[in-house]
């Protein structure tokens, strides 16, 4: 079912357009320094195949962008820098990127020790950085393509196991969350949204 789910979802196109609504909360919680034309170092942990975010960036000169994966999806761009590493330990200085995104990523990062080296080591490299996990609020979890699947007992889950869904409380509770705000939205209203997870630069 999710499988077909997913099909009709790039078939239509909606992928790109949701992509787009996306990026451009992403954009507004990093004070629109992405359309502004300044020098940035960016890293998407987890980049895949660039479809979600590095794609959009294409041609922007003033934008070096790294993609950290344990996969190298092939993404041929010129601002583009493919890195292949774990995100628990990212080989760049404390605060060498200006902005790290992540979409779609920290929600299946286990166990919980591994996650919190994670987030930290995000927190390291940047100064600031957007992470987009999923929303307790959502109707539809998308990974699963249930209504209401957070809500659901242990043990209806267990068909869907490892997928990390906490409540926006839970998710400042990790230390490299420590200086972060969230904010929710809605890719389509009321049905399917997401959590930003959003540092300011210091």
């Amino acid at each position: 079912m999710i499988k077909y789910i997913k099909a009709a979802i790039y078939r239509l196109d909606l992928h790109k357009y949701l992509a787009k609504r996306r990026l451009r909360v992403i954009s507004e919680l990093v004070e629109n320094k992405l359309d502004q034309g300044e020098k940035l170092k960016v890293l998407e942990v987890g980049c895949h195949n660039g479809r979600d975010f590095i794609h959009f960036l294409k041609g922007k000169e003033n934008i070096q962008i790294t993609g950290l994966d344990i996969e190298d999806y092939g993404i041929e761009q010129e601002n583009f820098e493919y890195c292949g590493s774990d995100a628990e330990a990212i080989p760049f200085p404390d605060k060498y990127f200006d902005i790290v995104v992540s979409i779609g990523v920290l929600e299946h990062i286990t166990p919980i020790e591994k996650l919190c080296r994670v987030i930290s080591e995000i927190d390291r490299v940047s100064n600031q950085f957007v992470m987009i996990v999923p929303s307790v609020n959502t109707l539809i979890e998308p990974h699963t393509a249930s209504v209401l699947w957070q809500l659901r007992s242990v043990r209806h889950k267990e068909s869907y196991p490892g997928l990390n869904f906490f409540s926006d409380e839970a998710w400042l509770s990790f230390s490299g969350f420590k200086r972060a705000k969230t904010k929710r939205f809605w890719l389509i209203p009321f049905i399917l949204g997401n959590l930003c997870i959003y540092s300011k630069t210091e």
